[in-house]
């Protein structure tokens, strides 16, 4: 069994969240050069993601209202199709969010695959990809560590702010 899986699957399922939203939200910095007319879906993204942090302080999962959110994500990445590897990346973990949030499938697998598409997005755009790869690999091993040394703390979006980002190294040029 994959490391991270076992580690995610270890986590409450609103510290899955957390972990994921956290991820989504690391792969959206990482974006470079951003379209010039913005992400697809950008404020519903926004939106998504506050329903996340919700749901990873211990709210309620609004079923209906992140159903209308998923409807506007999805009709707002159809009309775009041109996004490039990296947005198409960060709409994917978006979904997986989303999917993971409502219950649509094994969940600690999907926090897997959201973990998995930054260190995919770092491996893209930085030139020494193992080495980026690596970095945000231990980064995410940090992260989980943190998760499960603080069991009943609620987790909100300034939880992860003290970890020690890595350096990253060269980008390819876009």
């Amino acid at each position: 069994m994959d490391p991270l899986l076992s580690r995610i699957q270890a986590l409450s399922f609103p510290k899955q969240v957390a972990f994921a939203a956290h991820c989504a939200e690391r792969l959206r910095r990482e974006i470079d050069p951003l379209p010039e007319d913005g992400l697809p879906g950008e404020s519903v993204i926004a939106e998504i993601l506050d329903e996340a942090w919700d749901v990873a302080t211990g709210e309620p999962v609004d079923t209906p209202r992140l159903l209308g959110l998923q409807r506007r994500f999805l009709d707002a990445a159809e009309v775009r199709t041109d996004t490039g590897a990296q947005v198409a990346l960060y709409g994917s973990a978006i979904e997986q969010l989303i999917e993971l949030i409502l219950g649509e499938a094994e969940r600690a697998a999907l926090v897997q695959l959201i973990s998995e598409s930054m260190i995919d997005l770092v491996g893209m755009i930085y030139v020494d990809a193992d080495t980026a790869e690596d970095q945000e690999e231990a980064w995410q091993r940090r992260a989980l560590d943190r998760l499960q040394h603080t069991p009943g703390r609620t987790v909100t979006r300034a939880f992860f702010q003290s970890l020690r980002e890595y350096v990253r190294g060269r980008r390819y040029v876009s």
